[in-house]
């Protein structure tokens, strides 16, 4: 029980005035001769005991009557939370993607708004936390206009970081009795539910909105599968959390051009693949869209193909006239250097370098191959017919892709063209058989790891072999090309060959990033001293965090963008590519927390599955039951009985 008026209570010291009164009475017993006082004196015996219990019951009256009304004007109440605390509301609401989910009254997050206004006293101290922010002190319409200020946020944060931040608020003011709103799906992405440890003293309330399908569809994921001098593969991988779905529709978009449409089944909690053939000589804006209604943000995936104006190719050797043939203006920037006139600082702007029968590779041009093929240069060997063996597998060694033998004067033909590697994939319409076979005088054998053959000689040893590394790519031939050791270079094959050494060795940029990763780009760019690269489209503009070398500039973002969608990187008003990114798909998967299981119910720790019904919870145990009328009508009863006492008891 409390009281609103505690003061008062200091009057029940008061009472000892009538305890006093009663104790100490003045009035003296008057005094009657009688002749015969045998029976008087039993009559009065019995008069003083009867005279001294009415005294008592009247004392006891007159108290309870002066407790009662003091009690009444203290004014007592019960109430579940001390008034004498200020009361402060704390509110978490889940906004991230999960929340899209269709509810039985809409979507959760958008339904939770409505209800949190709907359920809120007018008159409260509040704050709100989300994904996006946390907000303090706020009154009753701030915390309205705040939250229909809302919207989805692609970027999950903790719970354990949310309850921190609840818990850092709680720990401001230790004077204020605190209720704590925990409004979420729960969903089981959020791995850190396992961390949280709830104190004893704070009133927690869990507010699990519940979805009315737990089944969804997502894009799960886009990349380059395999590409041609015309055409690029692209493979869209789909993923199904619920029951077979028959003839999902799928189109592929560039901007707003349909490119492809298809459609695909799925069994149930199954995975599927679909991929496009795309043009290779475009650019391309792209975007991967499906039809799902019960959670909508991962039914589009975007995706972006850049592609240079042109390629750099550049020659170090002696006779290249075939090659600036091949590596024509329209599509390649080409250069030929002999080695004595070679810029090194020009190797690393360069995505194919081809090492033209040099006899000596020197070791300065060893060291800086090695560093740009590290970085994604692509080069072809050709060796020369007086090649110095040694040099040669000084780089061989420093790439890590084997070593060169002696040379070998055996008159060889080139029989074997090995037609199922993708790298001839649209040169030859079906494998050549009937076929004029070039020839090679002399040859070197060699040792290749991680290699697979191209091109091979009759007694099944490689001519022409491709070797893979992280990030490029080495084709080496074995022996030379020119007119007085081979006529290759006068069949049908150099040029398709040479052709696709160019077109590979431009490496795809991703095509998609991931918001909320940390996203490192290197973005091929020369920057002037006060240059800037800013990330924009047509609703947002940012400037990543950069840094510049001197020809390429990386950004690294972490947090930003926070749209899918199609990003222009932008050099003043220069575009230099495009950039594509998605929501991460972490959240596609509606599972959820037992709640209840998690954290179990306890004096300060309640379970709802209705924002409303918590609410009024709440509210009722902020209500306070009155007693003033109680005490006072104990007061009057207590009157009546002195009337009646002092009336009817006759001693």
């Amino acid at each position: 029980m409390q009281f609103k008026h505690p003061e008062i209570l200091y009057a029940l010291f008061l009472l000892i005035i009538p305890i006093l009164i009663h104790l100490f009475h003045l009035r003296k017993f008057e005094k009657v001769a009688f002749t015969n006082v045998q029976f008087l004196k039993k009559i009065e015996l019995k008069t003083r005991k009867s005279s001294k219990l009415k005294k008592i019951l009247v004392l006891m009256s007159r108290l309870l009557l002066f407790t009662a009304l003091i009690f009444a004007f203290a004014q007592p109440f019960f109430s579940e939370i001390s008034t004498n605390q200020e009361q402060h509301t704390h509110i978490y609401l889940d906004n991230s993607l999960s929340m899209q989910v269709k509810g039985k009254q809409g979507e959760l997050f958008k339904r939770g708004v409505q209800d949190i206004i709907e359920a809120t006293p007018n008159s409260a101290n509040f704050s709100l936390y989300t994904h996006t922010n946390k907000w303090s002190n706020l009154n009753s319409q701030d915390l309205k206009n705040t939250l229909l200020s809302l919207s989805y946020h692609p970027v999950e944060k903790s719970f354990n970081s949310i309850e921190l931040d609840i818990r850092k608020n709680l720990n401001k003011d230790k004077n204020t009795a605190n209720t704590v709103f925990l409004i979420s799906d729960f969903q089981d992405a959020n791995d850190s539910f396992n961390s949280i440890s709830l104190d004893s003293i704070t009133n927690y309330n869990f507010i699990q909105l519940r979805p009315s399908s737990k089944e969804n569809i997502t894009i799960d994921s886009l990349y380059i599968s395999n590409r041609n001098s015309e055409t690029i593969g692209l493979k869209i991988g789909l993923k199904n959390y619920g029951s077979e779905v028959a003839a999902l529709p799928i189109s592929l978009y560039d901007e707003n051009v349909l490119l492809g449409k298809s459609t695909v089944d799925i069994s149930k909690n199954g995975e599927k693949e679909i991929e496009f053939k795309i043009p290779f000589q475009k650019n391309i804006n792209g975007r991967v869209t499906i039809q799902n209604d019960n959670l909508t943000f991962d039914n589009n995936f975007y995706f972006t193909i850049n592609q240079t104006d042109k390629i750099n190719v550049l020659s170090i050797g002696e006779d290249t006239n075939y090659l600036k043939k091949i590596y024509s203006n329209d599509e390649f920037n080409y250069k030929s250097s002999k080695l004595k006139q070679l810029d090194y600082n020009s190797i690393s702007q360069q995505n194919l370098i081809v090492l033209n029968e040099i006899e000596t590779i020197p070791t300065t041009l060893i060291d800086n191959l090695a560093d740009a093929i590290k970085q994604g240069l692509n080069a072809v060997i050709i060796p020369n017919e007086n090649s110095d063996i040694n040099s040669y597998n000084r780089l061989l060694s420093a790439l890590n892709i084997g070593a060169m033998d002696v040379k070998n004067d055996n008159e060889l033909q080139i029989t074997d063209i090995h037609f199922s590697q993708p790298f001839y994939e649209n040169v030859f319409e079906k494998p050549v058989e009937n076929f004029q076979y070039p020839k090679v005088n002399t040859y070197y054998k060699t040792t290749l790891t991680n290699n697979s053959r191209l091109l091979s000689f009759e007694n099944k040893t490689p001519f022409l072999t491709q070797i893979k590394k992280a990030a490029s790519t080495i084709y080496m031939f074995s022996s030379a090309i020119n007119n007085s050791n081979s006529n290759f270079k006068n069949s049908p094959l150099v040029v398709p060959i040479f052709y696709n050494f160019g077109k590979y060795s431009y490496e795809i940029s991703q095509p998609a990033y991931t918001i909320g990763n940390t996203n490192q780009i290197e973005i091929k760019a020369s920057l002037q001293k006060d240059d800037i690269l800013e990330i924009k489209n047509s609703e947002s503009t940012f400037i990543p965090a950069q840094q510049v070398g001197n020809s390429s500039v990386k950004i690294t973002m972490n947090n930003m963008p926070l749209e899918n969608g199609i990003y222009a990187v932008r050099n003043k008003e220069n575009t230099i590519k495009n950039i594509a990114f998605n929501y991460n798909r972490r959240e596609s998967e509606l599972t959820y927390v037992d709640i209840k299981n998690k954290f179990p119910k306890a004096s300060n720790i309640h379970h709802f599955e209705s924002i409303k019904q918590a609410f009024e919870r709440s509210n009722d145990a902020k209500k306070t039951n009155t007693l003033w009328q109680f005490f006072l009508g104990l007061s009057l009863l207590f009157l009546i009985l002195e009337v009646l006492l002092l009336k009817f008891f006759k001693p």
